[in-house]
């Protein structure tokens, strides 16, 4: 499987070694790009080639919209 680049948006870090621990136990190659805020996560998008893209539906400062 190739490696995967993956955008998560998420403000725990907790929640965020979980998720990688899980797709790591699923066989999946990551290379993670983590944003905190929108800040860190507007920089990422405009950074480059992303495969997927991780978003914590509960942060404050975004609707989901």
């Amino acid at each position: 499987m190739a490696k995967l680049r993956v955008l998560h948006l998420e403000d725990s870090s907790a929640d965020a070694l979980f998720v990688q621990r899980a797709m790591a136990r699923n066989g999946f190659d990551v290379d993670w790009v983590l944003a905190g805020d929108a800040q860190e996560f507007a920089s990422a998008i405009k950074g480059g080639e992303l495969d997927l893209i991780l978003v914590d539906n509960g942060l404050p400062g975004f609707s989901g919209k």
